[in-house]
């Protein structure tokens, strides 16, 4: 369950947010990058990478995908 302060993402869109208030265990209030407020329901988010995670995620997967470097899917 996130914690005021905590920086999380939407599922769908990505988009960064700050947990400002858990309103239930179910639902939190965040604070967007363009300065929204929006309630939002606990599935629709997920823990953010830190930027370095984000890189190092991108690198490895492009290795690993079967049409990245070296790999049969050309």
């Amino acid at each position: 369950m996130p914690r005021p302060g905590d920086i999380v993402a939407e599922r769908l869109t990505g988009n960064r947010a700050m947990v400002i208030r858990v309103l239930s265990p179910e639902e939190v209030t965040c604070r967007f990058g363009d300065g929204r407020f929006e309630e939002r329901f606990t599935f629709e988010l997920e823990q953010a990478l830190s930027p370095l995670a984000s890189l190092v995620s991108f690198v490895m997967s492009s290795f690993l995908s079967p049409s990245g470097p070296g790999g049969l899917g050309h």
